[in-house]
């Protein structure tokens, strides 16, 4: 479908620094990931974040295209943090028409239903939720209970949220299906292209503006297939 072929190679222009130009006085990727770094430390001292081994820099090798100068690769587990949902979990049975709370699962829709289980509401936002087994990728800025399980809660560090959304939407899909098998473990592996901050605020403002127009055309030629 075109719609699919223009919405990957815009994400990829997006993600590779091809989308939006370069301007000297952003500065440059490797300020932003001393503020990932000195928030991560912060974090960590809050204990709203596990201290780990430190993971080893991106090689040359593993970096997947050519980005500009001023950009960074950098591990996914370094720029993101997860969110536990243990506890705050609701089977699909459990799941209402109506309710005060939407409910977001790994499944295709964005919300599935709704509960009135308040307590369980997740609400350290904006979140991006990863569907371990159907490799969907949501961006949620509201307060939401999870729907079952399989499902992977990340909050971006200093990078902007709605960047790293358009990042994981992308890769996501270069992800080989694996079925039911989990899917996390390979994201995790991929080096997250990382921009200085505020070029990634408009590439992020961009993409907001561009894909309404391509999903606007993959529903066209979705009715067209169908007539």
């Amino acid at each position: 479908m075109i719609a699919e072929k223009l919405r990957q190679a815009v994400l990829q222009a997006a993600i590779s620094g091809h989308l939006t130009e370069q301007r000297p006085e952003d500065g440059t990727a490797e300020d932003l990931l001393d503020e990932i770094a000195a928030e991560r430390e912060r974090l960590i001292k809050k204990g709203k974040l596990k201290k780990t081994k430190p993971l080893p820099p991106v090689t040359p090798e593993e970096e997947p295209f050519e980005i500009p100068p001023t950009w960074k690769f950098s591990s996914l587990l370094k720029v993101t943090r997860l969110i536990s949902s243990r506890g705050k979990q609701i089977k699909s049975k459990e799941v209402r028409k109506t309710g005060s709370i939407p409910v977001v699962s790994q499944g295709q829709e964005l919300i599935d239903g709704y509960t009135n289980s308040e307590l369980q509401a997740i609400d350290e936002l904006p979140i991006i939720l990863f569907g371990d087994h159907t490799r969907n990728v949501k961006y949620i800025d509201f307060s939401f209970v999870v729907g079952a399980d399989g499902t992977k809660l990340l909050s971006s560090i200093k990078l902007p949220a709605k960047y790293f959304y358009y990042w994981c939407l992308h890769t996501s899909e270069q992800i080989k299906n694996r079925g039911y098998a989990r899917h996390f473990s390979v994201l995790s592996k991929v080096p997250v292209s990382i921009p200085p901050i505020l070029e990634a605020q408009r590439i992020a403002d961009k993409l907001d503006q561009v894909m309404p127009y391509i999903d606007e055309l993959a529903e066209l030629e979705r009715e067209r297939e169908n007539l």
